[in-house]
């Protein structure tokens, strides 16, 4: 199965110059990627189905998820974007899932058609249910739009997440999170370490073994998800699904690799496809881009970089 992530925030042709996002998080480590190069032109809906179908080529792969995303948030780009670029993605043969990853904030209205398009699975980022805190943490006072977005994907169905970023904000929040989940049967809480980017998010930080700590005292069952990230799960008996990234796990498979000490966040093991069109399969390092739409690369270049990346 391959995972492809897609950076969609903004229309064919715009220039891109740096994020595009409608909240300004503190802990915000814009997507573990470098993002040092300079983008061009951003490219167009079909030129990225285009990109996933030629590393389908080179790869042979049989099965594909696409993910949504980029350093921005995607519903920034408006619903006829996405929901086009969902029903070209569709007639993919080997792609099987589609999902999006989103700070909700736009994502309610657009639903409807998104899901209509293709969509299949909704991630959202929250990291307080504390108004204040939310407030303080984004920047902005949308947090009852993020809830309504959550409330209305479960209704239509779409598997849906809640990505959180454990630190000392929300470390007194885990009943209200488990609340949330058993209020909403199925929406699954899914909480991540915060990767210090700068001195605030560094005095921000708590280890997650400060949060399994707490979830050992509710009754549950338990198990270890092996994936793009390793999670252990927490089913709690009394409701409530609640997931936390086990951080000492690498499994890039490249383990060769000279960046592997640097990439515990890495990539994510998903082949992004960035804006302008380049191929970037590792979250760390850039001697191993490819242009998708230089006449000059040809397969063995694109096998190359996904086999360096750990994708092959």
């Amino acid at each position: 199965m391959l995972r492809f992530r897609l950076d969609k925030t903004a229309k064919a042709g715009a220039s891109i110059s740096g994020r595009a996002c409608n909240l300004h998080c503190l802990g915000c480590h814009h997507d573990y990627f470098d993002h040092s190069g300079c983008y061009r032109h951003a490219i167009s809906n079909e030129m990225f189905v285009d990109a996933v179908i030629r590393i389908i080529s080179a790869s042979m792969a049989q099965e594909a998820s696409v993910r949504i995303s980029g350093n921005g948030d995607p519903t920034v780009v408006g619903e006829r974007e996405l929901v086009e670029l969902i029903g070209l993605l569709r007639q993919i043969r080997q792609v099987k899932s589609i999902r999006i990853t989103t700070n909700g904030v736009l994502l309610k209205e657009m639903l409807p058609a998104l899901k209509e398009a293709g969509l299949d699975v909704v991630t959202i980022s929250l990291s307080s249910l504390d108004p204040d805190i939310y407030s303080f943490y984004t920047g902005s006072h949308h947090l009852d739009k993020v809830l309504s977005s959550i409330e209305t994907s479960l209704a239509l169905g779409l598997l849906t997440k809640v990505n959180v970023i454990y630190c000392k904000l929300n470390a007194r929040q885990l009943s209200n999170f488990i609340e949330l989940s058993k209020r909403n049967p199925g929406l699954i809480i899914r909480f991540f370490d915060l990767i210090p980017a700068n001195e605030l998010s560094s005095r921000l930080y708590l280890p997650l073994n400060h949060l399994e700590s707490q979830l050992k005292s509710y009754p549950h069952e338990k198990k270890e998800i092996r994936g793009a990230h390793s999670l252990r799960e927490y089913r709690l008996l009394e409701g409530g699904i609640v997931q936390v990234k086990i951080t000492e796990d690498n499994n890039c498979p490249n383990r060769d690799c000279y960046a592997r000490q640097d990439c515990l966040e890495g990539c994510r093991s998903s082949i992004r496809i960035r804006l302008d069109g380049v191929l970037q399969p590792c979250g760390v390092r850039t001697d191993n881009i490819v242009d998708l739409f230089s006449p000059e690369v040809t397969l063995a270049q694109i096998q190359d970089a996904l086999r360096s990346g750990g994708k092959l």
